[in-house]
């Protein structure tokens, strides 16, 4: 593998080696390096998707467009409780500053 150079090189060896199913995963070794968290967030998103342990390929395009188009985490009570808690406090604490500072 070449020394880090980001993640387009990566994505731009995939695609010039027409990687786009299982059956045409390219090695790892054979492509140039990429940091492992860009390649695991690219997993998580599925725009390449791991064929044979080591070798990777590109989603289609479809595909890449619905995993990244997924909509977000339903609010649950907990979550609409704690971003009310964060708003309550980002708005007392200075008024509770500006009551003391008088």
């Amino acid at each position: 593998m070449t020394k880090d150079a980001g993640a387009q090189p990566f994505l731009d060896a995939l695609q010039r080696a027409r990687a786009t199913s299982r059956a045409n995963a390219v090695q790892l070794a054979d492509l140039p390096a990429i940091p492992a968290e860009h390649l695991g967030v690219f997993l998580d998103a599925s725009i390449i998707r791991e064929g044979t342990p080591g070798t990777y390929y590109l989603t289609s395009a479809d595909d890449r467009t619905s995993a990244l188009s997924r909509p977000s985490q339903p609010y649950t009570p907990l979550r609409v409780a704690l971003m009310m808690a964060v708003w309550l406090g980002a708005i007392a604490v200075p008024f509770f500053v500006w009551l003391i500072a008088r």
